[in-house]
């Protein structure tokens, strides 16, 4: 099993396609959040802004994997009214306590990023190893490859480090 849960909500796919790029240069497992009720067309985009700037929880599929089963949790989601978006904050209130080392990203439009972030940690209870923010209009571009393949290179020399400390070392008699 992988050491490391890579776990994403994704309403229009940009922040699946991230996903699907990390997944690439990271060995992980993969959990999608999945919300019982639609958030597509005017009166879903009008739900998840109000759920979002409300900061309403929003019911969702029981995942089926386990948080604490994984070293680390790379958890991502986009920009929802300057705040996570409301199948995500239910995911992380429900399973924050599982979570061992904890990697962000997101997607977004227009701004709140930084904010988006703060309140993920927030949420969470504790702080990021790292993140990665992309623009939508930043995604299939150049430089959306090179941002997840450095995002990706931090977390998988995390990882190494992280099983290099736990091989015994060997004794010199």
């Amino acid at each position: 099993m992988s050491k490391t849960l890579l776990v994403f909500f994704s309403n229009t796919g940009f922040t699946r396609t991230v996903a699907e790029e990390i997944m690439r240069s990271c060995n992980c497992d993969v959990e999608e959040i999945r919300p019982i009720r639609s958030r597509e067309g005017v009166l879903g985009y009008l739900r998840a802004g109000f759920e979002a700037f409300t900061k309403k929880q929003a019911e969702i599929v029981p995942p089926s994997r386990s948080p604490d089963a994984y070293d680390l949790t790379i958890l991502g989601g986009p920009v929802w009214a300057g705040h996570v978006s409301s199948p995500v904050r239910t995911y992380v209130r429900k399973l924050h306590h599982q979570f061992g080392q904890v990697a962000w990203f997101c997607t977004y439009g227009g701004s709140g990023a930084e904010q988006m972030l703060a309140e993920l940690s927030e949420l969470a209870g504790r702080q990021p190893v790292t993140i990665l923010s992309l623009k939508d209009s930043e995604i299939g571009a150049e430089t959306f490859a090179e941002k997840v393949k450095r995002f990706a290179s931090e977390l998988n020399s995390l990882t190494k480090k992280r099983d290099a400390s736990k091989t015994p070392s060997a004794r010199v008699a």
